[in-house]
């Protein structure tokens, strides 16, 4: 990993990859690529669905002190959104450079540099592959800062919608269908909206969400902007073990009958999640349902490592309640 001697300061709530391409392209934008692989000393695409990547650490080096490496994973990156259902060990690698050897308290090695990290199961969400943003706020950033730049929110594979303008983020051009799925060519959204590939404007369109999906959407701005320590989300007890405790109170505590309760609420919750749209997040909603990977059988042995919006679904369904940040505040 190679040292990088300037960044630019992070807009508010800017992915952090994207403060990286800004200043990338300000080095050469006609042909970006090299200078990344000058930067890294692993090849990866800067994917919108990177739980970590080690540019985290080349833009904490560069600020020298001035923004904390803390600082850009809990407010420029993905990270507060999934560690809360992430194994414990993989959230304290990521947050103090070591790896665990054998049990919780046994011998730990302090590493260089994290390997990169993308999010589990990924590739089944809709919105995954390209990155998103909102028209709106593209239009306002390019007023407020002289240009529009990739929002973390809207890189959140369970949101539909800008949580400010409540219009549809967008993900590709209407007219040609062109996307951005790695930035290090694409360093801004469109300027001014327009595609930058066949001209055509990007307009905000608005969508009608359920109850169900915007609780999902709201929950998903909470785990995002959750208070307290990164190594202790405040969200961690209900995303890993909500949906125990959930099916605890409809079972009853009945040992017995609970495999038959759990063989009820899964065809119970396939028509739910049909009934109420949720199949607009998977590129394959059946395959997702036919080879269980929303088994509720899966959740009450382990959720570590489930994907927030899968969790997230199950504790909706189950009527498990959501804890108030105003409590935290």
């Amino acid at each position: 990993m190679s040292k990088v001697s300037f960044m630019p300061t992070p807009f508010d709530g800017e992915h952090f990859a994207g403060v990286v391409s800004r200043k990338v392209t300000l080095l050469d934008s006609s042909n970006p690529k090299p200078v990344f692989e000058r930067m890294l000393s692993e090849d990866s695409s800067l994917s919108n669905q990177r739980i970590y990547h080690p540019l985290i650490d080349i833009a904490a080096n560069a600020y020298e002190g001035s923004i904390s490496r803390e600082y850009l994973l809990r407010k420029h990156s993905l990270f507060p959104y999934y560690s809360p259902s992430m194994h414990f060990r993989d959230v304290d690698k990521i947050i103090n450079k070591r790896i665990r050897k054998g049990g919780l308290w046994k011998r730990c090695e302090f590493i260089e540099q994290v390997p990169s990290l993308s999010a589990p199961l990924c590739r089944t969400l809709s919105f995954s592959l390209a990155w998103r943003w909102c028209p709106l706020c593209a239009i306002e950033d390019e007023k407020r800062v002289g240009t529009s730049y990739w929002h973390v929110e809207h890189q959140l594979p369970s949101m539909i919608t800008c949580s400010k303008h409540a219009c549809e983020l967008c993900e590709s051009c209407n007219n040609c269908g062109f996307s951005s799925i790695d930035i290090r060519i694409m360093a801004t959204p469109p300027t001014t909206n327009k595609c930058t590939k066949c001209g055509a404007i990007h307009r905000a369109s608005y969508v009608d969400l359920n109850g169900h999906i915007t609780w999902v959407q709201q929950a998903s701005m909470d785990l995002l902007n959750s208070p307290g320590m990164l190594s202790k989300p405040y969200f961690e007890h209900v995303m890993k073990r909500g949906i125990q405790s959930g099916f605890s109170n409809l079972n009853g505590g009945r040992i017995r009958e609970q495999v038959f309760v759990a063989a009820r609420l899964q065809q119970d919750f396939v028509a739910w999640f049909f009934e109420h749209g949720f199949e607009r997040f998977f590129h394959e909603p059946e395959a997702v349902i036919n080879y269980k990977t929303l088994s509720l059988e899966k959740a009450l042995r382990n959720v570590n490592g489930w994907h927030p919006l899968f969790v997230l679904m199950w504790l909706r369904f189950l009527a498990v309640e959501w804890p108030s940040l105003e409590i935290a505040a």
